[in-house]
């Protein structure tokens, strides 16, 4: 069996939060197998229908602003990166490539389906406080995709104009279960 890109937890549970409007009310809690809990009052917010999912593995990319694709792409000749970049710029080619995926799009690892733009460069310019080459793709290259969790009709939730929540990680930080350290990025359309 094939696993995740990202080393999870074993056992026990991870636990999403987030609170609209504010993008810093967002935290990942893990809880592992044992831990004693208890029941608490709802908070006064709206609740959402449960919605069953199944988990399928499936390969992702990088988006074309993405530093991993920048990276890839910087040894190939000038007329080849003009060509991707033309392919990128095509509406009717994203359009259609769009159309080929399931939304909604939740994830876990791999990289994300950005709104957008790289989920990881917006992480990167908020610790950096702005943009500044190369040191915003080498801070983004740093960063990866914990959770993407997307507008979704069936379990009545819209993130803005059909966006989605991301939650990012260093790699240090997942394997070391620091999930305290996640950030997080909401982007809608």
């Amino acid at each position: 069996m094939t696993s995740l890109d990202i080393p999870l937890p074993a056992h026990g549970t991870l636990l999403f939060f987030y609170r609209e409007p504010s993008s810093s009310a967002a935290a990942v809690v893990s809880v592992p197998t044992g831990t004693a809990t208890s029941e608490r009052a709802e908070p006064e917010a709206p609740a959402y229908p449960a919605v069953d999912l199944a988990a399928e593995l499936v390969a992702t990319e990088p988006g074309w602003d993405h530093p991993a694709l920048k990276r890839a792409v910087a040894e190939l000749s000038a007329a080849d990166q003009e060509f991707m970049a033309d392919l990128y710029r095509c509406d009717d080619f994203r359009i259609e490539m769009a159309e080929q995926l399931d939304q909604p799009r939740h994830y876990v690892g791999g990289y994300a389906r950005p709104v957008q733009g790289s989920v990881e460069v917006d992480v990167a310019q908020r610790r950096l406080g702005g943009r500044s080459e190369p040191a915003l793709h080498d801070e983004a290259r740093r960063w990866t995709s914990l959770m993407q969790i997307d507008s979704d009709d069936d379990a009545d939730m819209m993130w803005g104009d059909c966006g989605s929540l991301y939650w990012v990680m260093r790699p240090a930080d997942i394997a070391a279960q620091r999930f305290e350290a996640a950030a997080f990025v909401t982007q809608c359309s």
